[in-house]
C-alpha cells in the first residue's frame, strides 16, 4: 500500500486492515483519525507523523520510532511494541501523547524519554 492510499484512507476514516508495512518512512505525514486493524509495522519511522485521534487495534510494531510524533488522543488497543527477537521496544522520545490511550499493550523496553504524557492512560499494559 503506497503513502497516497494510506493518506486517503486516513482522510476518509476508512480502516486499513491486515496490511504489513516494512521500512516505511512516514516522516511528517498527516494521518489524523487513521484506523489500522491487525497491521504489522517493521522498522517504521514515524518521526513527526501526525497520528492525532488515530486508532490502532491488534497491531504489532517491531523496531519502530514515533520520535516527535503527534499521538494526542490516539488509541492503541491490544498492540505489541516489543520485539522479542531484538529485545527492543518502540521509541516515543519527544512524542506528544496527551490524552492517548493504551489498553492491553506490551510496551516492554519502549523509550518514553522527554515524552509529554499528560492525560495519557495505560490500562492493563505490560512494561518491563
Amino acid at each position: 500500500m503506497d503513502d497516497a492510499t494510506v493518506i486517503k484512507c486516513a482522510e476518509n476514516e476508512t480502516p486499513i486492515t491486515d496490511v504489513s508495512f516494512g521500512r516505511v518512512y512516514w516522516d511528517g505525514l498527516c494521518l489524523e483519525n487513521a484506523i489500522f486493524r491487525n497491521c504489522r509495522f517493521t522498522q517504521a519511522n514515524f518521526a513527526e507523523t501526525n497520528f492525532e485521534g488515530a486508532c490502532f487495534e491488534n497491531c504489532t510494531f517491531k523496531n519502530c520510532s514515533f520520535t516527535r510524533g503527534n499521538l494526542q488522543s490516539a488509541e492503541f488497543l491490544d498492540c505489541v511494541f516489543f520485539d522479542g527477537d531484538s529485545g527492543t521496544g518502540a521509541n516515543f522520545t519527544y512524542a506528544q501523547l496527551q490524552g492517548a490511550r493504551f489498553k492491553r499493550c506490551n510496551l516492554s523496553t519502549s523509550s518514553f524519554r522527554s515524552t509529554i504524557l499528560f492525560g495519557a492512560l495505560f490500562e492493563d499494559c505490560t512494561a518491563q
